[in-house]
């Protein structure tokens, strides 16, 4: 890192604050120098294709009235497309906070994050993480005040910062700040922190989908662990979209490490981290995930010396989908079952559990696995006629997180019809038809019942429109609506969503 710290010799302290790298040999970091006047302030530097180049100050801050900056957190989307935040400090003492963007390899100046006054107090706020998804589309949280905040950048233009929705339900101790948060995608990213109560430290975890902050809640299963009552989340990280991973400590009267998974959007329960048989001290200082369900936690422990650990989550590496048949007719369905096969991780193993079969928000079936596989029969008449993808959806065990397949396409067809049509006579005298009855009668090639219209007609002529119930219909004739004769009636099935068109034909003589 010579070239970064050549551009700061003049410069009596450097203490780097974050680093990113999106991409082999190009990386960015940030950090806060110290001059001689006592004074910090922050800096930027990248490296291009494996060399640093020399370190900036952070453009801006004279603007904003800074008078030193504090630690800052960095991430990079791309190369040369990076955000950074943190706070700095105004002569009053107060101290605000800040965020400034990379755009093709220029950094920009900083600026106060939007919204902050709103949520707390001036002076008293600060931008504690930060994460990318793409070029110009990443979050950030921190402390407003006394309340967590969470502030999202679309396109390249910060929003509105916003109180992470519920905290304040939550933190009724006054205090709470979101001290990790990552994106999978953009508009899709899980935050962490921690919240005061009256006589607790509690940690949190809240999660955003397609650009919109769910409710924030208490890590699950965390309060019957912290018993000592004082716990706190470090680290987050997303593998995927709804899939992440959250790591910290709680106190079972003397600090214990522990991680919890989110799966489909869920988060799961925490679980304690075994280190030693009996350490002193445990604590989760990061997680990163590679993908859903890859992901891994380090810290330390004082068992009784200080020493690191590395923890990785059991995973489930994929579940594969497959069908008996790729088409079926409507009510037909039955006939095609839904194999689901789970492979375990890189630990091996055999998960357990289920493995449920949907179509958007349609459940189809479900199965329970045995020795790594599932299936099941597609129930009949579920789904209308039309295309289909579904997936499935492993539910996880103790072992094993949850993952959901690529969507494999199923066809439903139309099925057949068939039409029963019966007259209460087969002659009508001229003048006293109504005496006529006719009866249809609309059956299903496999099951169900066909609705919809029924027209029966002589030649061009229509006789009368029915509409089918439990899949019957009736109709009579009308005095003198056909001239004596001998007529061939069609009584003709229109379809619908699920069934084809079919007709029947009958011949009705009408006598003088």
């Amino acid at each position: 890192m010579e070239c970064a710290r050549a551009g700061l010799l003049d410069l009596l302290a450097r203490f780097i604050d974050s680093l990113s790298c999106p991409s082999a040999g190009s990386c960015a970091l940030t950090g806060t120098v110290r001059t001689g006047t006592g004074y910090a302030s922050s800096f930027v530097a990248d490296e291009r294709s494996g060399t640093w180049r020399d370190a900036q100050l952070v453009a801006g801050m004279a603007g904003l009235g800074a008078q030193s900056s504090g630690p800052t957190s960095i991430s990079c989307a791309s190369a040369g497309n990076c955000s950074a935040g943190g706070m700095y400090y105004l002569s009053t003492g107060a101290f605000d906070s800040f965020v400034v963007s990379e755009v093709a390899g220029t950094w920009g100046s900083a600026q106060v994050v939007p919204g902050m006054t709103a949520i707390g107090p001036a002076g008293d706020n600060q931008v504690r993480d930060i994460s990318c998804a793409s070029a110009g589309n990443c979050s950030a949280g921190g402390a407003a005040g006394d309340q967590a905040f969470v502030v999202n950048e679309t396109g390249g233009v910060w929003g509105q910062a916003e109180e992470v929705p519920g905290i304040s339900a939550l933190n009724t101790g006054n205090n709470s700040e979101v001290t990790s948060i990552s994106c999978a995608s953009a508009g899709n990213c899980s935050a962490g922190g921690h919240y005061w109560t009256t006589d607790a430290t509690q940690a949190f975890v809240v999660s955003e989908t397609a650009g919109v902050w769910g409710t924030a809640a208490q890590v699950p299963g965390l309060a019957s662990l912290n018993v000592g009552r004082d716990a706190l989340l470090t680290s987050v990280s997303c593998g995927a979209p709804g899939y992440c991973a959250a790591g910290g400590s709680y106190d079972s009267y003397g600090t214990r490490a522990f991680v919890v998974s989110e799966a489909n959007g869920t988060w799961g329960t925490a679980q304690p981290v075994t280190v030693t048989s009996s350490p002193a001290g445990s604590e989760v200082e990061s997680v990163s995930c590679g993908g859903a369900g890859y992901c891994s936690a380090g810290g330390y422990e004082y068992s009784p010396g200080l020493s690191a650990f590395v923890v990785n989550e059991a995973t489930a590496s994929a579940v594969t989908l497959t069908l008996t048949r790729a088409k079926a007719a409507y009510g037909d369905e039955q006939t095609v079952r839904a194999q689901a096969a789970v492979r375990s991780g890189a630990d091996g193993g055999t998960p357990t559990g289920t493995v449920t079969i949907s179509a958007g928000t349609a459940l189809i079936c479900r199965g329970t696995l045995v020795s790594g596989a599932a299936s099941c029969a597609l129930p009949a008449t579920l789904l209308r006629a039309g295309t289909y993808h579904l997936i499935a959806s492993y539910s996880g065990d103790a072992d094993f997180v949850a993952v959901t397949s690529a969507g494999h396409a199923l066809t439903v067809t139309k099925a057949a019809s068939k039409v029963g049509f019966s007259l209460s006579e087969a002659t009508a005298t001229y003048g006293h038809e109504t005496s006529e009855r006719l009866s249809v009668t609309v059956s299903a090639q496999y099951v169900g019942l066909p609705s919809g219209k029924v027209t029966i007609k002589a030649g061009k002529v229509v006789i009368c429109t029915m509409t089918l119930a439990a899949g019957k219909a009736s109709c009579s004739l009308t005095a003198r609506q056909l001239k004596p004769g001998s007529y061939l009636l069609t009584a003709a099935y229109g379809g619908n969503a699920e069934f084809l068109a079919s007709e029947a034909n009958k011949t009705l003589k009408v006598v003088r």
